[in-house]
C-alpha cells in the first residue's frame, strides 16, 4: 500500500520531459560531514549519524535508461508545518553526479538527539541523453496528518547510530531503498569510517536502521551477534 502510494507521488511529481542541469536540481546545501573540532567540542547530548550511500546511476532502471539519487532530505519530529517551506534538518546531496562511483560511501553526521523522518527526494531519471526527468518531493506529500510516511530514525543522546544504506530499488520504478550491512559483516563495514574518521570512538555503535514500511526491509541483528542491538529495532 504505502509503496504504491509512493509510484503515485513519483508519477505526479515528474517534470515531464524536462531537462534540469547542474545544481539547480539541488534545492538545499549539503549538511556538512563530521569533522575533530566539531566533534571534540560537541554538546554531550549530540549524537552521530553513520549511514552509507550510493549516488552511482543505476542503469537499466525500471523502464528507464538510468536513475540516479540526487538528495535526501530529514526533517526532526514534530514538523512545526509541512505546507510552509524550510531547509531539512539533514540533507544528503550527491557530490559527484556524472562522475560518482558505483560503490557505497560511508558519511557521518553530527545531530541533535531525536527522531528524523525523511521528508525531501531528489532522483534523476533519464530515459536518453535529450529525455531526463527529476522526480521532486517534500514533506507536503511524506508527511500527512503529522505523520511520516516514508520512515524515520532517531538518535539517542550522546550515541553513534548506524541507520542503513541508500540506493535505489529498480524492481518496478525507481525508488530510493534502504539497504543494510549485516550484523556478521558489520565490523568490516565500520572500516570506511574509520578510515574517512579516524578521531571517533567506533566501539560501541547502535544498530538501529531506518525504519520504513515501504523504502526497505526488516532486519535486526541475531541476539547471539556480540554487535548490541539497540533498543527500538524493529523486531
Amino acid at each position: 500500500m504505502f509503496r504504491h502510494l509512493l509510484l503515485l507521488l513519483v508519477s505526479l511529481s515528474l517534470t515531464a520531459c524536462s531537462t534540469i542541469t547542474g545544481q539547480s536540481a539541488f534545492r538545499y546545501d549539503a549538511s556538512p560531514t563530521l569533522d575533530k573540532a566539531s566533534y571534540l567540542q560537541s554538546d554531550s547530548n549530540a549524537g552521530v549519524v553513520l549511514v552509507d550511500v550510493n549516488w552511482s546511476r543505476y542503469w537499466g532502471c525500471g523502464d528507464y535508461e538510468n536513475a540516479q539519487l540526487f538528495y535526501l532530505g530529514f526533517h526532526k519530529l514534530p514538523v512545526a508545518s509541512n505546507t510552509a517551506p524550510s531547509t531539512p534538518d539533514l540533507v544528503l546531496n550527491n557530490p559527484a553526479q556524472l562522475l560518482a562511483k558505483n560503490r557505497f560511501e560511508s558519511y557521518a553526521y553530527l545531530v541533535s538527539p531525536g527522531t528524523y523522518a525523511l521528508t525531501d527526494i531528489s532522483l534523476k531519471l533519464a530515459r536518453s541523453v535529450n529525455i531526463i526527468r527529476h522526480f521532486v518531493t517534500d514533506k507536503s506529500k511524506l508527511i500527512k496528518d503529522d505523520e511520516p510516511l516514508a520512515g524515520t530514525f532517531t538518535v539517542k543522546p550522546g550515541e553513534v547510530v548506524y541507520i542503513g544504506n541508500f540506493y535505489l530499488d529498480c524492481t518496478i520504478d525507481p525508488m530510493p531503498w534502504r539497504y543494510y550491512t549485516k550484523a556478521e559483516h558489520f565490523d568490516e563495514g565500520l572500516e570506511g569510517y574509520r578510515a574517512k574518521y579516524p578521531f571517533l570512538k567506533l566501539d560501541d555503535v547502535q544498530y538501529r536502521l531506518f525504519e520504513t514500511d515501504m523504502l526497505g526491509h526488516d532486519y535486526a541483528p541475531p541476539k547471539q551477534d556480540k554487535l548490541k542491538q539497540a533498543e527500538g529495532t524493529k523486531k
